[in-house]
């Protein structure tokens, strides 16, 4: 049996306030949404915090918004200071992170979710957490640690992604030893990160899909992507936008370039826009495709829905790396006039650690008894605890004990 991952420089209130975060983070039964728990088990003047942290946060609203006339006049809680707001939130950070640590600190082992995001010239390393839930057969708990810039914003090595979450494992007081994998895109850098924490790489699904379906779309569809890329570029100008806005409602759409799924939008938004389009314009015109080419796009556009409906599918929170296996299977036997094979075959070059996505597939799809010796090794830290048989009502059993000896002895 497996378990599988699926200082605010604030003046002091009274000496009550100091412990109203801990009540609302470690009471039973409270409930971000759960008014009627909260009021009950809290003061109203706890109460009346709590509901302005909820409100700020939840609702992804400035802090200032708090001490503004407009709000204080549409709202029934007391009057709260931005000043005061950022002393409970500091609180609220500090007990989330100090439950968030004794629950993982007290699992056989965890994962490390990781993914990398810029804004303004920033670039954030966003850090959770998984592990297995109390009861195994539960879904698994899933915790932000971080969101955060690197610790040396100079430079994006893996020794640097390395530092970085090793000093959030650290704030958390939690082992590196208990660290099975590390979960993220199938970069050259997250590759490095994992060899240099000596922990596999479980990569992204959705990742190595998007890589696949972008060379896909870069042998077959090419010419007429960057051709109506520039048309729609043109027609987005204030003149051509004006003329356009004479014939029709319709607005041209851009594709988003860190991501494929805009492809068919912007080809269905040029096929509406077309008979809108003035045929005198030259320059217009010469961004047009060819007769052969709208072919070629009215030809893909259902193989571009069908890559569409299984990067929906990957996306979804209860999807396993045995029905994606699945899909990408799909795919490559439904298309073989694409290599893509090489992005979601099993031997796939891009996959960092084989052995232990073959081996976590097989074990979702009930294949234990097909693993690999290799295979076997690379899961063996998720082996349950024999207590953990116990109380399943199963019975560990020794696999040694039923090899013969000479089995035993070639092992």
């Amino acid at each position: 049996m497996f378990h599988l991952f699926q200082e605010a420089d604030c003046a002091g209130d009274d000496g009550k306030s100091e412990s109203v975060t801990a009540s609302v983070i470690t009471s039973p039964g409270t409930s971000l949404s759960g008014q009627t728990t909260l009021e009950y088990m809290l003061d109203s003047r706890s109460t009346n915090i709590f509901k302005w942290l909820e409100w700020i946060v939840m609702g992804e609203l400035e802090l200032i918004f708090c001490e503004k006339d407009l709000t204080r006049s549409n709202t029934k809680l007391q009057p709260i200071s931005v000043k005061t707001l950022k002393k409970y939130m500091f609180k609220l950070v500090e007990a989330v992170e100090k439950k968030v640590s004794v629950k993982v600190s007290t699992a056989p082992s965890y994962a490390l979710v990781f993914d990398g995001w810029s804004e303004n010239s920033t670039h954030f390393i966003g850090l959770f957490v998984v592990h297995p839930g109390k009861e195994y057969a539960a879904d698994p708990e899933i915790h932000l640690l971080a969101f955060a810039p690197l610790l040396d914003e100079t430079n994006f090595t893996a020794e640097n992604h390395v530092n970085f979450i090793k000093s959030t494992l650290e704030w958390y007081s939690l082992s590196l030893e208990l660290l099975f994998c590390l979960i993220g895109d199938n970069c050259s850098t997250n590759k490095a990160t994992a060899d240099l924490l000596g922990v596999p790489l479980l990569g992204c699904r959705s990742h190595r899909f998007n890589l696949a379906v972008e060379a896909y779309i870069s042998e077959f569809l090419a010419a007429e992507l960057e051709l109506i890329g520039k048309l729609m570029s043109k027609l987005s100008t204030l003149k051509q936008s004006g003329r356009l806005r004479l014939m029709t409602p319709l607005r041209p759409v851009k594709r988003n370039v860190t991501r494929w799924t805009g492809v068919p939008d912007m080809f269905q938004c040029f096929e509406r826009l077309l008979p809108n389009i003035d045929e005198a314009d030259s320059e217009i015109m010469d961004l047009v495709p060819t007769p052969a080419q709208k072919r070629n796009i009215r030809a893909r556009k259902q193989t571009l829905e069908d890559f569409k409906s299984v990067t929906t599918a990957l996306q979804h929170h209860d999807m396993t790396m045995k029905e994606s296996d699945v899909l990408f299977r799909s795919i490559i036997d439904s298309y073989p006039e694409f290599a893509f094979n090489h992005y979601l075959g099993h031997d796939a070059d891009i996959i960092h650690s084989k052995d232990l996505e073959t081996a976590v597939i097989k074990i979702q799809a009930n294949k234990e008894s097909t693993l690999s010796i290799h295979e076997k090794r690379a899961v063996e830290q998720l082996l349950l605890p024999a207590a953990s048989h116990a109380e399943s009502g199963e019975t560990a059993v020794d696999e040694d004990a039923q090899l013969s000896f000479a089995d035993r002895a070639l092992k």
